[in-house]
């Protein structure tokens, strides 16, 4: 059988079966209301069901309110379930099985309605993100701090479950909160949670032990982890691979493969022109839209387009 003809069978992930081998990713939709899936959330995911794909995946759940960038993402807590659960129920309708992303921000936010006075990240440093909302510093995790966040992870992960979700996937990527922690550029801790990619690596195994202890056995989990986070000084290839066996030893049923830091590298996962115009109409902040125009062409670097651009890095991961 050609490689084509088999990406249309059905294929094993964890404890589910799916359709086919096409898995539509999460990309942030901007379609909550309430901090909950809206209609038109619902409406999108049950169009890709019905477009023939084998799953999709809802972008950005966040498990607990500080782990939203802004206020009003997604928030996974038990009162959104019936929410969810019409998002779930219109995509199976669909023919198509449904996976939700799990995510904290860390230090990576412009949350006002924060529980804690500033965002919290493995180190102490400048919040790139909120500097134009005066959120300017984050704070260094304690590490009672880190196992609160593996608890919220664990219950977002029920919340899923409760929601009819076939599978979850922790988000270990593009600078959120456990990406932070794997980055070296953004760890710079000396404690056991710092250090070589196995002492960064703690907490985001942590994380993924927890969830599957909650769900894996009725959900598939899965990772979405950086290959490389685009910049000199960050994750890199050969650090990431580790990251993989590690997570694989660990029981997690697949890696989605991505690059990219938000705050420093936002568009090494997307290759191509740069929507600075298009960034500028939709940012609500009028001192966000100056800084775009004026610093926008300087900050955020172009990458040219090519083909399958991650694709001989993620050989080296399968590898």
């Amino acid at each position: 059988m050609s490689r084509l003809a088999t990406a249309f069978t059905p294929a094993a992930l964890g404890p589910m079966t799916l359709k086919n081998r096409f898995i539509k990713t999460a990309t942030y939709e901007g379609m909550d209301i309430e901090r909950c899936p809206s209609r038109c959330l619902v409406r999108h995911h049950r169009e890709l069901a019905a477009g023939g794909v084998g799953m999709t995946t809802v972008a950005y759940g966040a498990v607990s309110p500080d782990g939203r960038t802004f206020k009003d993402q997604m928030w996974l807590r038990p009162d959104a379930v019936p929410s969810l659960r019409a998002l779930t129920s219109a995509v199976h309708d669909a023919g198509a099985k449904c996976s939700i992303q799990l995510v904290h921000c860390g230090g990576f936010s412009k949350n006002k309605e924060l529980e804690r006075r500033r965002p919290m990240g493995p180190s102490a440093g400048i919040n790139v993100y909120g500097l134009m909302s005066g959120m300017a510093f984050v704070d260094a995790m304690r590490e009672a701090d880190i196992q609160s966040v593996v608890e919220d992870f664990g219950r977002a992960a029920e919340v899923a479950r409760d929601a009819g979700f076939d599978a979850v996937e922790v988000h270990l990527g593009h600078g959120y909160l456990l990406s932070q922690f794997l980055s070296p550029a953004s760890n710079r801790r000396k404690d056991a949670y710092g250090g070589d990619i196995h002492g960064r690596m703690a907490f985001p195994l942590a994380v993924c032990g927890r969830v599957l202890d909650v769900v894996g056995e009725k959900l598939a989990v899965l990772v979405k982890l950086n290959i490389s986070d685009g910049f000199k000084g960050g994750l890199t290839i050969e650090d990431a691979a580790v990251a993989a066996q590690l997570l694989e030893a660990a029981g997690v049923h697949a890696a989605v493969l991505t690059g990219g830091f938000v705050s420093r590298a936002p568009f090494y996962l997307m290759r191509g022109g740069r929507p600075l115009r298009e960034m500028m109409a939709v940012e609500p902040s009028w001192l966000q839209k100056i800084a775009l125009g004026l610093f926008g062409p300087v900050i955020v670097k172009r990458y040219p387009f090519e083909e399958l651009f991650f694709l001989t890095q993620a050989r080296q991961i399968r590898a």
